[in-house]
């Protein structure tokens, strides 16, 4: 939603700062209630970090090569005649295929 409209212009570090002060607060309590010693507890919190840290690079890993994966299919179309509507020479940033085009394509295609 903030993407679309933004909530809180200007201000996305403080909230992210407090959403990771809460969730860093939680998982401390959590890990002072296991009652670990200091190398134990610097070696869980160094774990969780690097891990979470390892998903957040696949993410967007992944999301690139979708999203690469996505536009290069977009543009091979282009070339077998899928017109863009109103724009044949130079075509919008985003596309947008009109029906005509995508009926031609599946025609040559075929």
């Amino acid at each position: 939603m903030h993407a679309v409209r933004p909530i809180l212009p200007g201000r996305e570090a403080v909230i992210a700062g407090f959403f990771g002060l809460g969730h860093g607060m939680a998982f401390s309590l959590v890990l002072a209630d296991m009652h670990l010693s200091t190398a134990q507890l610097s070696s869980s919190s160094a774990g969780f970090n690097l891990g979470i840290e390892a998903m957040q690079l696949l993410l967007v890993l992944l999301c690139t090569a979708a999203l690469s994966a996505l536009w290069t299919g977009i543009l091979h179309r282009r070339g077998r005649g899928v017109t863009w509507e109103g724009h044949e020479a130079d075509p919008p940033r985003t596309p947008v295929l009109t029906p005509r085009g995508v009926n031609e394509a599946s025609q040559r295609s075929g």
